[in-house]
């Protein structure tokens, strides 16, 4: 492989991985919505997502959350299972598995699916009955 396709290649390559770190980033507000985690929260959580590991600063940097706020952020994150603390100097910081972290929220969305689903059963069926009975009925 020639020196400039090389070249071309990796910029294709780089292009591709900005557009889905951008891509992952603009999903921030899907989380605020289904999860009830805060803006920050949420970016702070898919930064970590995409950078694997890393430090407070780097981390602001990366999500765009001010410093003094990432390490508040981040604490409430360790204290509900999304994120785990690395000891050393600096601390460092690293996503826990999203299907894990996440498993207790999507089944109470699926328990309160399928309650809903049956009450709009029970009310459709109540429907039907009270439409019977209004309708004119032949002597």
């Amino acid at each position: 492989m020639s020196r400039s396709a090389f070249v071309k290649e990796h910029k294709s390559t780089r292009r591709a991985q900005i557009r889905d770190i951008e891509d992952l980033l603009a999903t921030w507000p899907k989380i605020v919505d289904y999860t009830g985690l805060s803006e920050y929260e949420s970016k702070v959580y898919l930064s970590l997502l995409i950078l694997g590991s890393s430090g407070a600063r780097r981390l602001s940097l990366h999500c765009r959350v001010p410093r003094t706020k990432v390490y508040g952020t981040l604490r409430k994150l360790i204290d509900i299972g999304l994120v785990v603390e690395i000891p050393g100097s600096p601390k460092a910081f690293t996503p826990s598995n999203p299907a894990e972290a996440f498993e207790s929220l999507l089944n109470d969305f699926r328990r309160k699916a399928l309650d809903c689903d049956a009450v709009l059963q029970a009310l459709t069926r109540i429907h039907e009955n009270k439409r019977e009975e209004s309708r004119p009925r032949k002597k």
